[in-house]
């Protein structure tokens, strides 16, 4: 579906229907593996305008949507982008990419070093302003006041974000690992593409490139993982390599939580499935935004419960820390 649009969406309000479709034309830009990576170079040349004109509103309190891919962030988004006060970005890499050119970690938009990891001081007063003028044209455009901001690898960023906005808000998801590795891997299979010069384009970025990064950068520094490092590195399983990022990130969220619960809120996936309501009551007093029925109704005509798909088999190496931190999260 474009713009993850589908009927339900379609029939709640033709204004959101619009948004979606201009945020995602405009603002979200084309990545490697999908279609229509015609139209970034038109994205790019309107991040160029609006990063130099005066920001057009002010940008209060943004929502960071944070987890590994594939924990249902997509749907808790589409389903919260119905809020009135709202404008869902949904993998916004291009312009991350815009304003701080290291950020492109899958190689979407150039070959250029890229770092999972963003901290304070890498957000000079160049970056924030670039970063807040693209904002506030979002918001302007799509006449919202709060903006959702959905990026995997902004769970190791936060540092980084807060240097930015002061008063940002995160929302932690956690989805079991078992089924995060096994859509992971199904994802891979089925979206990953050859490009047009003959590199691999999917889960890991274009020839690797995210992976690559992930273990040099992120597992190297993992008192669990580290050892391991050179055998990690040569993984070639779909199950093993996600259930590596679904460690590195569960780790990290765990962290966040701990260290900064006053601005980081926790939702399991499981629990939005089971009890929608409940679940976005919690949300809307941490990010302090009124109720909105739509979201409610929308959340009851299309949210299915799931049944868990079937436990991975993953390598020794990793099995025993995968096990200790689902264990930690609450999980069987």
């Amino acid at each position: 579906m474009v713009a993850q649009i589908d009927l339900p969406y379609l029939r709640m309000s033709r204004a959101k229907v619009l948004s979606r479709l201009f945020i995602y034309t405009f603002v979200e830009g084309r990545p490697l593996t999908t279609r229509g990576r015609w139209i970034n170079p038109l994205v790019f040349a309107e991040f160029t305008i609006f990063k130099h004109l005066p920001q057009l509103k002010s940008v209060d309190s943004p929502i960071y949507l944070l987890g590994t891919g594939r924990n249902g962030s997509t749907l808790l988004g589409k389903v919260l982008s119905l809020h009135s006060s709202v404008c869902f970005l949904n993998e916004p890499k291009a312009l991350w990419h815009s304003v701080y050119p290291y950020a492109d970690v899958l190689g979407n938009y150039s070959d250029a070093p890229a770092r999972f990891e963003l901290q304070a001081n890498d957000a000079s007063d160049n970056v924030q302003k670039k970063t807040c003028r693209l904002y506030a044209f979002a918001l302007r455009v799509t006449a919202s006041d709060r903006i959702l901001d959905k990026n995997a690898e902004s769970v190791f960023r936060t540092s980084f974000i807060r240097a930015i906005f002061p008063d940002a808000r995160f929302l932690f998801l956690m989805r079991n690992g078992h089924d995060v590795v096994n859509s992971v891997a199904q994802w891979s299979r089925s979206h990953g593409r050859t490009g047009e010069s003959g590199e691999i384009n999917n889960w890991w970025g274009k020839n690797q490139r995210k992976w690559n990064i992930l273990v040099d950068e992120l597992v190297s520094k993992d008192e669990d993982l580290h050892p391991f490092i050179d055998n990690i590195k040569r993984f070639q399983s779909q199950h093993d390599r996600a259930a590596v990022e679904w460690i590195l990130t569960a780790k990290k969220g765990r962290k966040l939580l701990q260290e900064d619960r006053e601005n980081t809120h926790l939702v399991r996936y499981e629990d939005f499935l089971e009890q929608p309501n409940a679940t976005l009551d919690g949300i809307f007093r941490f990010c302090s935004l009124p109720a909105d029925k739509k979201v409610y109704f929308y959340a009851q005509k299309t949210i299915r419960k799931s049944h868990n798909r079937e436990r991975v088999s993953l390598s020794p190496i990793i099995e025993p820390t995968f096990n200790r931190v689902l264990y930690e999260y609450g999980y069987d």
